[in-house]
């Protein structure tokens, strides 16, 4: 659908109309949430593999909307996984992922939907307290994951052939650690893995990283709004023996705010 503005100037009692045609539309259906995660087409051998409560993240998020302050119901942009060791939480949002990507795949010039130039490339960070374990537990993972989806091998849609990078033509995913990494990037979505690295990680390391994360956030608001409604996204995944205070103080926050889908990994809803 393209989006038109139409903006009037009158001028030495000469009425000028001038049409500014933003390049922005659906060029194919997107597929409900359900069907989506249980097509092979979309989500590959993942289909047979994935666990229920995955799954009921992945919807939640999806389709879970609140309140803002201006009193108009909109979708949330938040998610906060959390959880013992090896119950998936990487996982699930790698799956996450998969459907945003997806969702966005299926525009032209997604960009111009939020008044961008349609040159404008979005970014998505999978960030960590290292750039290695960003890169190993995140990155890698989707690339796996991807390569294995008959959605993402069309043309229009496929990746750039390159092993440790993701790059579509409409987005690009990547890693990171500190706030060098993002300076001059449009912004899209932000994601802060500290399940995996907590213990391990120097106090500078983790300050850094959760300063990163803060700019990320407020870029990607600043950038990919329209009418006052944020477009971007961001997540935190986190253990529930190891987290820090600055997760503590985003789940409190979020559960005040009600703006974030907060998931326990391993829990099924009831």
């Amino acid at each position: 659908m393209f989006l038109l503005s139409v903006i009037v100037i009158k001028n030495f009692n000469h009425l000028y109309t001038f049409y500014m045609a933003v390049k922005a539309k659906q060029i194919r259906p997107i597929v409900p949430i359900e069907q989506w995660l249980t097509d092979y087409y979309f989500l590959g051998p993942e289909v047979d593999t994935i666990r229920p409560y995955v799954a009921e993240f992945v919807k939640e998020y999806s389709t879970a909307t609140y309140i803002n302050e201006q009193g108009i119901r909109v979708p949330k942009r938040k998610f906060i996984c959390t959880g013992a060791s090896r119950t998936g939480k990487s996982y699930g949002v790698r799956i996450l992922l998969q459907r945003i990507l997806y969702e966005m795949s299926c525009y032209e010039n997604f960009p111009c939907l939020f008044g961008l130039s349609p040159s404008t490339v979005p970014k998505i960070f999978w960030m960590s307290y290292t750039y290695s374990k960003a890169e190993s537990t995140g990155l890698k993972g989707l690339i796996r994951m991807i390569d294995k989806v008959p959605y993402w091998q069309q043309p229009d849609v496929k990746r750039k052939d390159v092993e440790s990078e993701l790059i579509f033509p409409f987005c690009e995913v990547r890693t990171g650690s500190n706030v060098s990494h993002i300076i001059g990037e449009d912004m899209l979505g932000c994601i802060l893995d500290e399940a995996n690295v907590r213990k391990v990680a120097k106090g500078t390391e983790v300050e850094e990283t959760q300063k990163m994360f803060t700019e990320m956030r407020q870029r990607s608001v600043m950038t990919f709004s329209k009418n006052g409604i944020w477009g971007g996204f961001s997540g935190i995944i986190s253990s529930s023996t190891t987290s820090s205070s600055f997760v503590a103080l985003e789940v409190e926050k979020a559960k005040k705010e009600v703006d974030a889908v907060i998931k326990q990994a391993g829990e099924r809803a009831t």
